[in-house]
């Protein structure tokens, strides 16, 4: 009985322990209906109901409605359960991009409401759509043959009784007429390895080969972020800035760079921004090197953006020791943007984190680790 007791108490605190998104996973494995619509407290309640009941339970298989939103921590929450799921999945960078993306809606109609947007295209199970920066929409764009990370501009419409909007002209292609584009991919032939470098922080780095050093000093009180660009302007090289929860400092110094590939966010900005600015980045770059361009990302805090993705996937209430697992999958895609010789042209991926991030599990983690080695 003693332990029976015990078994339960922890299972209680288990529950309580979670974050409202492994609260409705769980919540759809037990069988509660419809718990995107409840609250937090009302999601442990109805779920401590039914271990309360002595109920056995068991995951019943498929549902209808929506597909089944698998989460990083379902696995481990549903063996401390005792709940036998033969369905889960190990998570992959695709599976954790479909989870925060909306179904596209059946389209019966469309309002008056017109709008001009632009962004980076993305696909989700072959629907080509844009997230626009500046209002935050998502935008459908129908019958689309481009490529990902192509930056388009187009007029939409409101879909009939939807939040999204579905475009009907495309405006322009990489900011120029639509009939001017042309998408040529790289013959990538054998490995792709430059021994050009560029000049950092007094050393050299390799381009093409992922790079990590250490900065002390903020960047707005030097010269270094506007050497290392016009290098890479000199060398014909596309610079990409990677900098999320940007202080202000920073944020009024990259708009003196004067350069469009520039993914950020201010500083306290929304998570999902964040998310947004990064996903995008990874498209483009890919976009980039399979056309045979040599891209440099300059990301010049790493552990920031790790920070801004935690935001994402463990909301507020997130009480987890370390990174969440979704935060290590996402960025190892960034990481992975590095080697050369997966793509057309070559990667440079220059990362820094501050000194005070040394002891962040995260930066001392074997991924930043493996980023080192390859140099």
């Amino acid at each position: 009985m003693i332990k029976d007791k015990k078994a339960q108490v922890n299972k209680e605190n288990l529950v309580r322990s979670l974050g409202v998104f492994e609260l409705r996973g769980l919540a759809r494995e037990v069988g509660i209906a419809s718990p995107t619509t409840k609250k937090r407290e009302e999601l442990i309640a109805l779920i401590l109901e039914k271990l309360g009941n002595g109920e056995q339970i068991d995951v019943i298989g498929p549902r209808r409605g929506r597909p089944h939103k698998q989460l990083n921590t379902l696995t481990e929450i549903v063996n401390n359960m005792g709940i036998e799921d033969k369905n889960i999945k190990i998570e992959t960078y695709e599976s954790v991009l479909f989870f925060y993306q909306e179904e596209k809606p059946l389209i019966l109609g469309f309002t008056d409401e017109v709008g001009e947007f632009e962004g980076y295209t993305r696909f989700q199970e072959k629907e080509c759509y844009i997230i626009d920066y500046a209002t935050g929409e998502k935008v459908f764009i129908e019958n689309s043959e481009l490529p990902e990370g192509v930056l388009i501009k187009v007029r939409a419409n409101r879909i009939n009784g939807s939040k999204l909007f579905c475009s009907t002209t495309i405006l322009e292609i990489e900011n120029s007429p639509v009939e001017n584009f042309e998408y040529i991919e790289f013959d990538k032939g054998d490995e792709t390895l430059s021994k050009d470098t560029l000049s950092m922080l007094g050393g050299k780095v390799s381009v093409g080969r992922r790079n990590t050093f250490c900065y002390q000093e903020d960047l707005f009180e030097n010269d270094l972020l506007e050497t290392f660009q016009a290098e890479c302007e000199q060398k014909n090289h596309k610079f990409l800035l990677l900098s999320l929860n940007t202080p202000y400092e920073n944020m009024l110094k990259y708009k003196l760079l004067n350069q469009n590939l520039d993914f950020t966010t201010e500083y306290a900005s929304k998570p999902m921004d964040s998310f947004n600015k990064l996903i995008d980045l990874i498209n483009r770059t890919q976009y980039l090197s399979n056309k045979g361009e040599n891209v440099v990302i300059f990301v010049p805090d790493v552990l920031d953006i790790a920070r801004k993705l935690d935001e994402v996937f463990c909301g507020e209430d997130n009480d987890v020791m370390g990174h969440a697992q979704r935060t290590i999958i996402v960025m190892q895609k960034l990481f992975a943007l590095g080697k050369a010789y997966e793509n057309g042209g070559n990667v440079t991926l220059v990362m820094g984190y501050n000194e005070a991030g040394k002891e962040d599990k995260f930066v001392s983690s074997d991924i930043l680790r493996i980023s080192k080695k390859i140099n």
